[in-house]
């Protein structure tokens, strides 16, 4: 996998013009090598062959636009306790309010017990939503991230996804472990292509989180896939913050979603912040 598009350009387009003579002359190519060259050709189309925001809209109709589809969507208070989602959007309407970025990744004690706090963060086209995993046994946080993205996409559009992958939502996955005085941080990213501009506003907000973190000493390893509709991951690179990701997005504000929101459990895109500061 390459790692820096913008530097092997070259490269990709030869692999470019390999991949279409083989389609075109119907030329059998041993599978896992047909994958790779399949992979790098999405590279090069991303970054090089699509017009990037070529439907990017002025910030004042985007603003109004997404203030659109949370106004028609439904509030906690609005739901039936009967509704057979309706434990799963209390849950999440409550737990998103606790969520912070700081607690996340804070540093645990430096001892030989195990301590471990993970959660996930969910941007829809219009809300981002984040939670902490679920409390174990002993009072500690832990559990597993699937468990909370099915609660989030139950409370966000009432039905189950398979994968727990909708092909419109951004999925975040945060890590955060110690033992035996070693502690890991990590993130993992996984963005549908394209996404719309409230989606990028959520991801420059995280962005800044983690480069405050950061320079208070605390590194997070991250993680970012690139995946299409079909949940094929074509591009996955590794950083310490989102600066040189965000320029590459592909934004589309005209994009038409085949999953309707259903409820409003979070924050708008607009105006989320990963902290907890104002529910103090």
């Amino acid at each position: 996998m390459i790692n820096n598009p913008k530097e092997n350009e070259d490269i990709l387009e030869r692999v470019h013009e390999l991949y279409n003579y083989i389609c075109n002359n119907n030329i059998e190519i041993e599978k896992n090598m047909m994958i790779k060259i399949s992979s790098l050709n999405a590279i090069y189309i991303y970054f090089f062959k699509i017009l990037k925001q070529q439907n990017v809209l002025p910030f004042d109709v985007i603003k109004d636009k997404l203030n659109k589809r949370i106004i028609n969507m439904k509030a906690v208070d609005e739901i039936d306790s009967f509704y057979p989602y309706y434990k799963d959007i209390h849950i999440a309407s409550t737990g998103t309010k606790l969520f912070s970025i700081e607690k996340q990744y804070q540093t645990f004690p430096r001892s030989n017990s195990v301590y471990e706090l993970n959660g996930v963060t969910v941007i829809t086209p219009s809300q981002t939503i984040s939670l902490f995993n679920s409390k174990e046994s002993d009072g500690r946080y832990g559990g597993y991230h699937d468990d909370n993205f099915r609660t989030i996409f139950h409370s966000v559009y009432g039905q189950d996804f398979k994968y727990n992958y909708t092909g419109q939502d951004i999925k975040i996955r945060h890590i955060n472990t110690s033992y035996k005085g070693i502690q890991t941080r990590g993130m993992t990213i996984e963005i549908p292509v394209p996404i719309n501009s409230s989606q990028k506003f959520s991801l420059i907000k995280l962005n800044n989180q983690i480069k405050s973190l950061n320079q208070l000493g605390i590194n997070i390893n991250i993680e970012v896939a690139l995946l299409k509709e079909d949940f094929y991951e074509f591009y996955n690179i590794r950083c310490k913050n989102l600066d040189n990701l965000l320029d590459d997005l592909l934004i589309d504000d005209s994009l038409e979603y085949k999953y309707k929101e259903q409820f409003f459990i979070g924050e708008s895109n607009i105006d989320c912040s990963y902290i907890v500061k104002k529910y103090y």
